[in-house]
């Protein structure tokens, strides 16, 4: 577990999409599955504080393991998949018209961009890193919301968001262009994706359309291997991408290394004891220089 994990993260989050509110250490499955529309737009009214809570939940699992870029990216060819990252951010500022001296804000920063979230946390330490790799001087983290920004008209030369404009619900059927809400199957789906993005209505590809200059799914652009190489775990395509550092890392998301883990850490809890969530004890403030030390106990 990372260093900074808290267990009561999950019970907040699981607040909100679990039926019985008096058991929210385990995922309700089935709830989340098959959740009616009035279950999703009563979750739709609290879209803020559902954002935060995931964040909060899972920002230390998303660094530890995966490093503290938050977004997908498609696979350039001959490039490892940290620098296919760099060569996508690149790519996206190109078509963004972005050049240095001009003020841009990024709604939805993650860890370290410019710079602006709805979660404490990742502003916290997105600073931190900032002023690890020497750009605290040039890009401030800020908490707002997307809807009510705390900045004057024309305050920005630009804006831009990666993955994020989708936690704004007030957007109309999800994924209409290719979404059948009479298909049960479609609808679980999505109440999985929703779940497990701390999203409480995803956004149609229609209405992100409206008012853009112009658009690409740039997912089409990556090759050898699929978009989801890295996240889905597909070592068997890792022999395309250079980069072994890249391999391990591709290899500790795919099912063999999580199932093995998995064994090793129950094995590791039964006979070492490395994990006890019942370890009681009592700790006392130290004592000044001259102080008596008097001690009373009562029954």
């Amino acid at each position: 577990m990372p260093h900074d994990y808290n267990p009561e993260y999950l019970r907040r989050y699981l607040k909100y999409w679990n039926r019985d509110e008096s058991n929210l250490s385990v995922i309700d499955h089935e709830g989340v599955a098959w959740a009616t529309e009035e279950q999703r737009k009563k979750r739709q009214k609290h879209y803020s504080i559902i954002a935060i809570y995931y964040y909060d939940f899972f920002t230390p699992f998303y660094e530890q393991e995966w490093g503290q870029r938050f977004h997908y990216t498609p696979q350039t060819p001959g490039l490892s998949l940290y620098d296919s990252f760099t060569k996508y951010e690149q790519t996206f500022a190109h078509i963004s018209r972005f050049k240095e001296g001009i003020k841009v804000l990024d709604l939805g920063c993650g860890l370290a961009g410019p710079a602006l979230t709805n979660n404490d946390w990742l502003v916290v330490r997105g600073t931190e890193l900032n002023k690890q790799y020497g750009l605290d001087h040039k890009i401030k983290l800020q908490v707002a919301k997307f809807l009510n920004l705390p900045f004057p008209d024309n305050y920005f030369d630009a804006a831009y968001s990666i993955e994020a404009l989708c936690y704004v619900p007030n957007q109309v059927d999800a994924y209409k262009e290719s979404f059948d809400d009479k298909n049960n199957e479609y609808r679980r789906v999505r109440n999985l994706i929703e779940f497990g993005n701390g999203l409480s209505k995803m956004p149609t590809v229609k209405e992100i359309r409206q008012g853009i200059i112009d658009g690409e799914d740039m997912t089409f652009r990556s090759a050898p291997v699929p978009w989801y190489y890295g996240p889905g775990g597909h070592i068997l395509s890792a022999w395309k991408v250079p980069g072994w550092k890249d391999f391990i890392k591709v290899a500790q998301m795919s099912e063999p290394f999580l199932f093995v883990a998995r064994i090793v850490q129950r094995i590791m809890i039964f006979f070492m004891g490395i994990f006890a969530p019942l370890y009681v004890f009592s700790c006392r403030k130290p004592f000044e220089k001259g102080e008596r030390r008097r001690v009373r106990f009562e029954l």
